[in-house]
């Protein structure tokens, strides 16, 4: 009887270890939902902006729902990012970093939903 009660035991302790492991991953489901609507909002605000140096950029998040550092703050703060810059940001988004800077550059716009009339 004591084995049966060891193996009821262990079972419903395997079944706590999976639900924690949903609920985990339910969570980072979660985070990801709220930074894509979040974007989805930045996106089109951004997309309105005139070339207008000044005009302020709606952040994007990380799909850990996060901010990311060095985002420029402006349209104007776009085109002076040095080579470094605009690899770690398109790192941080896990867009891929080969080709030219002004290639790069033109990602990361894309990226940010700024439209051919911003650019």
């Amino acid at each position: 009887m004591a084995v049966h009660f060891e193996d009821l035991h262990l079972q419903f302790e395997d079944l706590r270890l999976r639900f924690e492991d949903l609920r985990i991953q339910l969570d980072g489901i979660k985070q990801q939902l709220q930074a894509a609507g979040f974007n989805s909002l930045a996106r089109f605000e951004n997309s309105s902006l005139t070339r207008t140096s000044g005009s302020q950029l709606s952040t994007l998040r990380k799909a850990q729902n996060k901010h990311v550092n060095g985002f420029p703050h402006t349209l104007g703060h776009l085109d002076p990012l040095s080579s470094g810059n605009v690899n770690a940001l398109l790192t941080a988004y896990g867009l891929p970093t080969e080709g030219p800077v002004a290639e790069r550059r033109r990602r990361l716009k894309k990226l940010i939903g700024v439209t051919a009339a911003g650019i």
